[in-house]
C-alpha cells in the first residue's frame, strides 16, 4: 500500500509542480563536465524511492544509465521474497544518501546548455559520493542494469562483469526491467528470464 502512496504523490507532483518550471526559474552553477549541479534541497529532504529513483529536495532524479527492478517486478532467489531485488537496489542506493559528500548533476539538453534533460518528469543525473559515481556503483554492484543510453560507457561494461559473476540481481531469476515494463503493457506479464 505504501508504494502504491508513492506512486500517487509523486504522479499528482508531477503533475502540480511542473519540472520545467522549477529549472526556468531556478539559477544552476554549470560545472565543468558541462553539467548543472543540483541545488541543496530546499526541505534538506533527500527520499529515495527506488533503485533508480530518488527526490533531492523538489526535484524528482531519474539516474542517468541505469534501470533497476521495479517494486512490483519480481525477482526469484530460494529464501528470499519476491520484492528482494527491488528492495536491495533501493537500499544500496539510499546508503550512498546519507553520507555528507553526496551530490547529484543534472545532465543537460543539446544544444540548451543550462537547461537540465528531464525524461518522464523527472530530471536526468549522475549521482556521487565523493568521487564515487554512484550509478556505476550500482550496476557494478548488480543492482540495476544498464540502459540503451549508456552504450559504450563503463555502466555497459560493469553490467556485463556483474552479469557474469552473477551478483545483485543476476544471482536471481530476473527480467530486464524494461521488458518487463513493456510485457506488462502489453499484457503478457510473462518472466523471460536467463
Amino acid at each position: 500500500m505504501r508504494t502504491l502512496c508513492v506512486y500517487v504523490l509523486i504522479a499528482l507532483s508531477s503533475f502540480f509542480l511542473a519540472p520545467g518550471a522549477h529549472a526556468e526559474e531556478q539559477e544552476f552553477i554549470k560545472l565543468e563536465n558541462g553539467r548543472l549541479l543540483v541545488p541543496e534541497p530546499v526541505d534538506s529532504e533527500i527520499e529515495v524511492v527506488d533503485g533508480d529513483t530518488l527526490w533531492v529536495g523538489i526535484y524528482q532524479i531519474r539516474l542517468f544509465g541505469i534501470d533497476a527492478v521495479e517494486p512490483q517486478q519480481p525477482c526469484e532467489l530460494k529464501g528470499k521474497r519476491r520484492t528482494y531485488c527491488h528492495e536491495a537496489a533501493t537500499a544500496f542506493l539510499d546508503s550512498f544518501t546519507k553520507r555528507n559528500d553526496f551530490r547529484c548533476e543534472f545532465h543537460v539538453q543539446k544544444g540548451r546548455k543550462n537547461r537540465p534533460l528531464i525524461n518522464y518528469g523527472r530530471y536526468i543525473a549522475t549521482c556521487y559520493a565523493g568521487e564515487i559515481d554512484i550509478n556505476a556503483a550500482i550496476v557494478e554492484s548488480g543492482w540495476a542494469f544498464s540502459t540503451p543510453s549508456a552504450r559504450g560507457l563503463k555502466y555497459e561494461a560493469f553490467f556485463k562483469a556483474a552479469r557474469d559473476k552473477r551478483i545483485g540481481v543476476h544471482a536471481t531469476k530476473v527480467e530486464e526491467p524494461r521488458a518487463w515494463r513493456r510485457a506488462r503493457r502489453e499484457g503478457s506479464g510473462g518472466c523471460k528470464c536467463d
